[in-house]
């Protein structure tokens, strides 16, 4: 009954925390670690004007450094959201993709979790669009880019997880929730088909369409809560 499923639920939860905690404990090392380094980054960068004798070059050396110390904590914004397992499955997809030479960007603009949906759902949710945007990515040739974005919308989160791709015809980015809907080797259908069903059972509704952003086309996923109709 009721009760039943809240227990498995909170034993999900509960694995959920034992599985990404060593993800969201090497975030926050990763920070301490950095803020411990950041009196160094300083007076290096203070420095450098001993070192060059020209403005321009002083300003080119000192962006270069910037650009490489903003890349190693490119990650530290994910500790906006106040969910450690949402953190840690994170921060770990990203170093994944990143590993693969993806560039991923992101947006956090939330900080509890306003979707009503359990936690280890959202990991769902969150996993399987990030895992086949990543397979893509691995497939195509010059694309390389992942954002993810969760953003608070008229009080409710909004979710997008979109990548860099070739424009797929409407028709067949229908198919994509069809059960077992394969393409071009991927199982992409199978997760967005178990994307689908989760977001029925919770009042969510889920559009996949092909953005253009800067003559770039994208394919894009977001979730948000389904309007209510009077």
């Amino acid at each position: 009954g009721k009760y039943k499923i809240q227990a498995k639920e909170i034993e999900t939860e509960l694995k959920m925390h034992t599985l990404y905690a060593d993800s969201f404990q090497s975030l926050v090392d990763n920070i301490r670690l950095r803020q411990h380094e950041f009196d160094n980054h300083i007076n290096t960068i203070y420095s450098q004007h001993f070192i060059y004798n020209t403005f321009d070059d002083l300003v080119a050396a000192q962006r270069n450094y910037c650009q490489i110390i903003t890349k190693e904590n490119r990650f530290n914004r994910l500790l906006a959201i106040e969910n450690p397992i949402v953190i840690g499955f994170l921060y770990g997809k990203f170093i994944e993709a990143d590993k693969l030479g993806i560039d991923v960007s992101y947006k956090i603009s939330v900080k509890g979790m306003k979707l009503n949906v359990p936690t280890y759902k959202l990991v769902e949710i969150l996993g399987d669009l990030i895992n086949n945007a990543i397979e893509e990515l691995k497939r195509a040739a010059n694309s390389r880019r992942l954002y993810v974005a969760m953003e608070e919308k008229d009080g409710d989160i909004k979710i997008e997880v979109r990548n860099e791709s070739e424009f797929i015809d409407y028709n067949e980015l229908e198919k994509f929730f069809t059960k077992g809907y394969s393409r071009k080797g991927n199982n992409r259908g199978l997760g967005l088909y178990n994307i689908k069903n989760i977001c029925d059972d919770y009042g969510l509704c889920i559009l996949c369409s092909n953005i253009e952003i800067e003559g770039i086309n994208w394919i894009s996923f977001t979730i948000e809560k389904t309007k209510e109709t009077i």
